[in-house]
């Protein structure tokens, strides 16, 4: 199994994925705010696409993991400038 497999099949384990509106709802937002901000906002995780028979690009899901650490690091940075 390939090394960059072995990781996404272990980060899958211990996260699972959100749909955009599982996402917003963590974030406290709504589903059009984050589609709008949260999606778009640099550094932001990349969504993965799982397939699906209507959507071109597949149905969008980000790790919940990677979605909390994001959150961290745009807390961390703000404290950063407030200082």
């Amino acid at each position: 199994m390939p090394e960059h497999a072995q990781s996404d099949h272990s980060r899958s384990e211990r996260s699972p994925l959100l749909t955009a509106a599982e996402a917003a709802e963590l974030l406290r937002c709504s589903p059009k705010y984050f589609a709008t901000n949260y999606r778009t906002a640099p550094g932001f995780p990349r969504p993965v696409h799982l397939p699906g028979k209507r959507a071109a690009r597949g149905h969008p899901r980000w790790y919940r993991e990677e979605v909390l650490e994001w959150v961290a690091a745009q807390r961390s940075r703000r404290k950063s400038l407030a200082i």
